[in-house]
């Protein structure tokens, strides 16, 4: 007897071959969502979305005047990390570099001089 490894149902071997199914159906459907996870594993930043870590002129803090810029730099660095990060950087991880990027940049004046080149090099050190 053996144990079909997607219905865990025992089923009687045929043969000297050995098959990890019972039947042909649960061998496709566990094909199928091998194939899911491989896709998912593949493109994982996708599933982050920059605009939810965005900041604002109402959401950067007292900038003297400067918000707006603060936010539209600060977003800036937020694209970069997206566009250098590996598409299999799961979108848990890139919340979290924004988060740190934040606590870096919040509320250092540098942030509203930075070049973009400056922000490039940023991006790439996370990865």
């Amino acid at each position: 007897m053996s144990i079909c490894q997607y219905c865990k149902k025992e089923f009687q071997q045929k043969g000297e071959h050995i098959n990890k199914y019972c039947q042909k159906e649960c061998m496709q459907k566990a094909l199928s969502e091998q194939a899911i996870k491989r896709r998912r594993r593949r493109n994982m930043k996708a599933l982050f979305n920059p605009n939810s870590v965005y900041a604002t002129f109402e959401t950067v803090g007292d900038w003297s005047g400067e918000e707006e810029t603060a936010a539209l730099q600060f977003n800036k660095i937020i694209d970069a990390i997206y566009e250098a990060a590996p598409d299999e950087t799961s979108d848990t991880r890139l919340s979290e570099i924004a988060k740190y990027a934040w606590d870096n940049w919040g509320s250092n004046e540098k942030l509203l001089v930075l070049t973009n080149d400056e922000i490039k090099v940023y991006a790439e050190s996370w990865f």
